[in-house]
């Protein structure tokens, strides 16, 4: 800006003492810069170096799961998984795994604005692997190190559900050290919002394993020239799954007292479903009505909306929800929640799956199911 009012002024001076030829080479230079002016903005991440407290199965503020609905989210490390390596900035990082039962870890977030198509960025960020990452193989519930060197992909998408562009992906990461890595892509589709990271195998390993990749430290995503991209190698412009590799079928033997299986997925869809008509009445007790049990078709009371959610985490036991009260009166809060444990005392030992808590700071920094309803009672995660 101070360039461009320091041009201003020498036109202006120009202006009232020469003539159009000698004005002439001003105006080009201009334009030269103006088209310079123009160019694609800087794109800011959010919690670029995934601050939060350190946590199994938990997603950084600001940031995504885009994994697997019957598979853990990522880690905010270190201290968890037996990870112990210090951050390169900040206090934490991200910790993601791919399993041998060809599942992978995958975090996304929404970009303030899109990415432009034709314009290529740079991306710097560190990476590094851990010796140790133990953790427990859902199938089999066996202790198993998830240390094998993986790869990082990078997706843009216009949801957290699938990306639609491979943009970049790393080599193997198999050093132990944090190293950065400058990626540089180009949108070639469309404008994309929404930039997917995901754990991805070693290809010259025939078959699915257990692996880790540790993130830190992502720089903006600046806008460079095309010219002087230079790709590590070529990138699909489709979003291709892993070849040759079949998604088994796992298959679970809980069978619900209702006789109804409720999946992982599910699950969620169901949380989302009916989060929103969680409410209360003016004193702060749970609306609640009768419902026919399939078991012994005998009517009992209870609020429908929180029985269908809690129908499917029964089924669950690794699963845990965590649930809001939207309440600015504490009195009227305290109530709200003790009518909220006297359901969940019927529904068996779901103490340890559930927390209930009063809306706070730093709750607007995740996401929440029933957030987008303005006449919520509670939000859920």
């Amino acid at each position: 800006k101070p360039l461009k009012k320091q041009l201003c002024e020498t036109f202006n001076s120009i202006y009232k003492k020469d003539n159009m030829k000698s004005i002439l080479p001003i105006l080009m230079l201009c334009a030269t810069m103006h088209s310079g002016f123009a160019q694609a903005e800087v794109i800011e991440l959010a919690n670029p170096s995934f601050e939060d407290t350190p946590s199994s199965s938990f997603t950084p503020k600001f940031w995504r799961n885009c994994g697997f609905a019957e598979e853990s989210p990522p880690d905010i490390q270190p201290g968890t998984m037996t990870v112990t390596q210090p951050a390169h900035d900040g206090k934490t990082y991200l910790g993601m795994v791919v399993r041998d039962n060809n599942t992978w870890e995958a975090i996304g977030q929404k970009l303030s604005h899109p990415l432009e198509p034709g314009q290529c960025y740079q991306l710097e960020i560190y990476l590094a692997r851990s010796e140790k990452y133990w953790g427990t193989r859902r199938t089999t519930s066996q202790s198993v190190n998830y240390n094998t060197p993986v790869k990082l992909r990078i997706f843009g998408g216009f949801n957290y559900l699938a990306g639609k562009q491979l943009l970049a992906e790393t080599p193997v990461i198999a050093h132990t050290e944090w190293k950065p890595y400058l990626l540089q892509f180009e949108p070639m589709m469309k404008a994309y919002d929404h930039l997917i990271f995901e754990a991805w195998y070693d290809e010259a390993i025939p078959n699915p394993y257990n692996g880790n990749i540790l993130m830190d430290n992502l720089s903006d995503l600046a806008p460079v020239s095309c010219e002087n991209r230079k790709p590590s190698k070529k990138i699909a412009a489709t979003y291709i799954k892993r070849p040759n590799i079949k998604n088994s079928q796992i298959k679970d033997d809980f069978v619900h007292w209702s006789g109804k299986f409720i999946s992982k997925t599910e699950f969620w869809e169901i949380v989302e479903e009916n989060a929103s008509i969680v409410l209360f009445d003016s004193s702060g007790k749970l609306h609640r009505s009768f419902s026919v049990s399939t078991q012994t078709d005998q009517e009992f009371l209870t609020n429908y909306p929180l029985h269908n959610i809690l129908e499917g985490l029964q089924q669950h036991p690794n699963l845990t929800l965590i649930i809001a009260i939207l309440e600015i009166d504490t009195e009227l809060a305290n109530r709200k929640k003790q009518s909220l444990m006297e359901v969940l005392s019927e529904y068996g030992d779901l103490e340890h799956q559930i927390t209930i808590k009063r809306w706070g700071a730093g709750d607007e920094n995740h996401f929440w199911y029933g957030a987008e309803e303005k006449y919520s009672h509670v939000l859920m995660r």
